[in-house]
Order: structure tokens, then sequence, then C-alpha cells
């Protein structure tokens, strides 16, 4: 009964260049609204990592968008949480892998 949340990028895209984009969208369901307060992010590892805090500078009521995300090398997963005004939660899973460019390689 939550928001809807989107993985637009990376998307259906698992394999991506630092800096990338990383677009999320939020929608909620008619006659709601996101609750911007509920929003939490989790970087998924041995240990937990909460992110909530590195993204809330690109985190608007239709989601989150960055065009330059410096990210590190590897395989990374990502839960996202939100709420909307009735208390309805949608927790959203999404992995990817950062690989260097081909330029970043031919540079070292």
């Amino acid at each position: 009964d939550g928001p809807t949340v989107e993985i637009r990028a990376p998307g259906e895209i698992k394999e991506v260049t630092a800096p990338a984009t990383v677009d999320v969208a939020f929608e909620p369901k008619e006659g709601h609204t996101i609750d911007m307060h509920t929003f939490k992010a989790t970087y998924m590892a041995l240990f937990d990592v909460d992110i909530t805090g590195r993204l809330k500078p690109f985190l608007t009521a239709s989601g989150i968008h960055s065009d330059n995300a410096p990210l590190p090398p590897g395989d990374h997963t990502i839960e996202i949480e939100v709420k909307d005004d009735a208390g309805h939660k949608t927790v959203e899973h999404f992995s990817f892998k950062v690989v260097k460019s081909a330029s970043a390689a031919e540079s070292h």
C-alpha cells in the first residue's frame, strides 16, 4: 500500500562507471504524499551502513537524483525505505556494479 519506488538509474543497467547517475523516483498513491522524514537508505553489506545522510542533499519529494555520484568500484546493494503521510511503507532493493572506465584504466 506504500508509495511506488522506481529505480530509473542504474535501473536495468547492472554495470556503471563512476561517476554515475543515480535516479530513484517516488510516487505516492492517490490522495497521499511522501513523508520525507521517513526516508531511509541503507548500504547492504556484512555490516549494514545507514547512508541516509549522504543522500539527503539529493533527496526531494519526487525521489533521489544525482548526475555525478562518486561511487567506489565494486558490487553494491542499496535498500530504500519510504512512507506516505498515512504511514504506508515501501522497501525497495537495487543492486549494481561499478566498474572502472576504459579511460581511467588507461591512465594508471
